[in-house]
């Protein structure tokens, strides 16, 4: 696993800046998603909910454009505009023809560009990595820090009902999707939850030097997790 997120990064970052030909990409997208060259012009933002539903099920707000490593023959398919849904696992894509699906399962991993700042962010499907206990996962994750003890992040949607009791005059009028983050550190193929239990011994040798750095850090926020994943990864002199 130490080559897979190298490897992604030059493969994804070279996508971008290529210009293969129109009809070839067509050709390619078609025949493998069932989707159509893109739509011109600005990229729309998300619809409203519906009156009495709060939040929605997918990642980002707003489409990003994005490029997908798929695992069929490791074809590339870039200079699409996206977004995940979190709940059917499948990338929503505009085409000419609408928005079409993209089935999660055919994509090994996939970057997408911050549509405000253009920051890329890097995906991989869960199939490409075992639980503790030997098992596959599902969904996407995202890679926050690389290194040989990486740092990643799966987001997970949940469907609340509307509770609200009108004798108590407490709970919710409206159903919801709440959003929920989980993070992993990865290790020879396995992905490990982060827990706050013991969570220094994960650096192994390093511990006390991890636990000094750390001490003021939150376990539960991304930015002091990437911050302690970063501090640990950073390249020695």
């Amino acid at each position: 696993m130490k080559t897979l997120f190298p490897l992604f990064l030059v493969v994804c970052g070279s996508a971008f800046g290529q210009n293969n030909d129109y009809l070839h990409k067509r050709y390619i997208v078609e025949r493998l998603s069932d989707l159509n060259s893109l739509l011109a012009g600005s990229i729309p933002n998300l619809p409203s909910p519906p009156p009495g539903l709060q939040g929605d099920v997918y990642l980002t707000q707003f489409f990003q454009e994005s490029s997908f490593t798929l695992f069929k023959d490791g074809q590339i398919l870039h200079g699409l505009f996206s977004k995940l849904d979190l709940q059917r696992n499948e990338f929503n894509i505009i085409t000419q023809k609408g928005v079409r699906v993209l089935n999660g399962d055919l994509v090994r991993s996939a970057v997408c560009l911050d549509s405000l700042n253009k920051t890329p962010h890097y995906f991989f499907n869960g199939k490409s990595f075992k639980t503790p206990s030997g098992s596959q996962y599902s969904g996407f994750f995202e890679l926050l820090v690389e290194g040989s003890l990486p740092l990643l992040k799966r987001t997970e949607v949940e469907y609340l009902k509307a509770d609200f009791s009108p004798a108590l005059n407490v709970g919710s009028k409206d159903d919801k999707y709440i959003k929920k983050t989980f993070f992993y550190y990865q290790r020879d193929g396995v992905l490990h939850p982060v827990s706050k239990k013991n969570f220094f011994s994960v650096f192994g040798d390093r511990q006390k030097e991890m636990e000094q750095f750390g001490k003021s850090k939150k376990l539960k926020v991304e930015s002091d997790l990437i911050s302690i994943f970063e501090y640990f990864n950073r390249p020695v002199n």
